[in-house]
């Protein structure tokens, strides 16, 4: 929709792609691509600019509960990638515990996932093979493929994982293989070393 500037119907900060793309670790280009898609909506200036509503721009955000505001200090530490509640549990509570709450990510979509990874270069990634998408070996490959993966711990989690998958997925890149449940004690152990890194 486009409206003037003086009468658009918004009262609190219009932002630039640009703003919007510095704060969420997206480019200008993909702000705009969800402005021409119309699911973010803006206001265009009268030279065409697209101006977005700061309050339109939390709750697309928030309606993406795995993509949060990155602040200018903020620093993704550990990215989860899991839809298991009990996982995200686990790893939430010892990321709080190591002080490490503000720099935990989580993604259960391969997009999502993605973007995290090459977005915010956590220093450990924790993947959860129950994940739909996830296919084991390839995925760690994967993950291990070029910056940032290379450089993270990656903690591989899954049901009842046999001798030849664990052997395998070590041999991919995986730094430590765990069985579900996922012990809260071995999670402090290993984000604790992280934390003093």
């Amino acid at each position: 929709m486009l409206w003037p500037m003086s009468d658009a119907p918004h009262a609190d900060p219009l932002l630039t792609t640009q703003d919007v793309a510095d704060r969420y670790g997206v480019s200008a280009k993909t702000v705009g691509r969800w402005v021409d898609g119309g699911v973010l909506p803006a206001v265009y200036t009268s030279g065409g600019h697209r101006r977005i509503a700061e309050s339109d721009v939390l709750r697309f955000f928030a309606s993406r509960r795995s993509l949060r505001a990155r602040g200018h200090d903020a620093v993704t530490r550990v990215l989860l990638l899991s839809d298991d509640a009990r996982t995200r549990q686990t790893v939430g509570s010892a990321c709080r515990a190591d002080g490490l709450g503000s720099g935990l990510q989580v993604a259960g979509a391969p997009f999502e996932a993605g973007l995290l990874v090459t977005r915010h270069w956590p220093k450990a990634i924790v993947l959860d093979l129950a994940l739909p998408w996830v296919v084991p070996v390839e995925t760690v490959v994967a993950l291990r493929a070029g910056p940032p993966g290379d450089r993270a711990l990656l903690i591989v989690v899954g049901d009842r994982i046999g001798p030849e998958l664990r052997r395998a997925l070590v041999d991919s890149g995986a730094d430590h293989v765990v069985d579900r449940p996922l012990g809260a004690e071995f999670v402090r152990t290993v984000l604790g070393v992280l934390a003093r890194r």
